[in-house]
C-alpha cells in the first residue's frame, strides 16, 4: 500500500486504515503513519565480549570522572562557604561599630 500510494503520488503518510463493522459504521482509524513507525528495529548481532569489556571500562572511567568531578564541586562548595562566613563575620563586626 506504502508503494502504491508513492506512486500515485499520494503522501503514504496520510493514508490509513478504517476498521468497519457489518453497518459499515467506523469502529476504528489507524493512521497509516502509526503503523509505519512501530515497524521492528533493524537486528544487531549479540555483543561480543571484547565489546562488552571495552564498554564496562568506559562506565567505570566515566564514573570515576564523575566522582572527581564531584569531590571537585564539594571542595568548592565548603570554600564557598566558609568566604561566606567571614565575609558575614566582617559585615556583622562592622555593623557593631
Amino acid at each position: 500500500m506504502w508503494i502504491e500510494a508513492l506512486a500515485e503520488r499520494r503522501n503514504p503518510s496520510r493514508e490509513r486504515f478504517e476498521i468497519r463493522d457489518t453497518q459499515g459504521e467506523v469502529l476504528l482509524v489507524l493512521p497509516f503513519s502509526e503503523i509505519a513507525e512501530i515497524s521492528p528495529a533493524p537486528r544487531r548481532s549479540p555483543w561480543s565480549f571484547g565489546s562488552l569489556q571495552k564498554n564496562m571500562d568506559q562506565a567505570v572511567s566515566l564514573q570515576g570522572e564523575v566522582r572527581r568531578q564531584i569531590d571537585v564541586a564539594r571542595k568548592r562548595l565548603s570554600e564557598t562557604k566558609e568566604s561566606l562566613a567571614r565575609l558575614d563575620a566582617i559585615m556583622s563586626a562592622q555593623s557593631g561599630r
